[in-house]
């Protein structure tokens, strides 16, 4: 993907994981997302950290192989997916996981970390800890409304 100087927006795993499994009940929306963002060409980063949780929960979700494919798809160099480092990000991250519910992961910390210090709200992903942390996430499925 051509680098801009359009605002990015951090990826979560569960934008990625919906992303690719076409049986999740935000595939459509996460699709329709990705191919927006393609066409703006604005930036999706990837943390390192999210890339890594993406593989393993694609593995025990999907299988190794189904994993392999999105983890290569999402490196290759046309993909609309920048990987970052993160560790610069740890600090920021770990004050923030303090601060959190227990059902916010130290992962969802660094993706809001990530965030901050690229200057921006916007989250691929679908968690509902990100709005409530002020975060602007990906719209649901209306299934996921009512689940959620």
């Amino acid at each position: 993907m051509e680098r801009t100087t359009e605002q990015p927006i951090i990826a979560d795993t569960s934008g990625l994981v919906s992303l690719v499994t076409d049986t999740d009940h935000n595939h459509l929306p996460a699709t329709k997302a990705a191919a927006a963002l393609r066409k703006t060409s604005r930036p999706i980063l990837l943390p390192h950290d999210v890339y890594v949780e993406m593989i393993n929960v694609l593995g025990k979700k999907s299988g190794h192989e189904t994993a392999s494919k999105a983890a290569s798809e999402l490196l290759h160099p046309d993909s609309q997916f920048l990987l970052i480092d993160t560790h610069t990000s740890l600090i920021t991250a770990l004050e923030k996981f303090k601060a959190q519910p227990s059902g916010v992961s130290l992962t969802d910390c660094i993706v809001m970390a990530v965030a901050d210090d690229y200057g921006t709200k916007d989250i691929f992903g679908f968690d509902k800890q990100f709005e409530d942390a002020g975060y602007k996430r990906l719209e649901p499925s209306t299934e996921w409304k009512q689940v959620a």
